[in-house]
């Protein structure tokens, strides 16, 4: 997805992995991948998105309100949450 998105948009694209194998395959594409909880990403990242995707992932995690909520709390006013889960 960062590949795609990368090339149709020129703004910075970031990624969040838990995976290591992932996460080495995408950091040795050459993309910025953090291997970090979101909660603790929005914790530095505050309004600093204009957009974030989130594919098949609200339903792997513990806690969806907290996650929903780093979500918003890392996106720019105006910003987008774009979201897809299997249901």
């Amino acid at each position: 997805f960062l590949d795609l998105a990368a090339r149709k948009c020129s703004a910075r694209t970031e990624g969040l992995e838990t995976n290591l194998t992932s996460l080495a395959a995408a950091r040795n594409r050459g993309f910025k991948v953090h291997e970090v909880s979101l909660e603790a990403f929005a914790e530095r990242n505050e309004a600093a998105f204009d957009m974030v995707c989130a594919f098949q992932c609200v339903e792997h995690v513990a806690d969806p309100k907290s996650f929903l909520t780093a979500c918003v709390r890392i996106l720019k006013p105006g910003g987008k949450l774009v979201l897809a889960v299997p249901n």
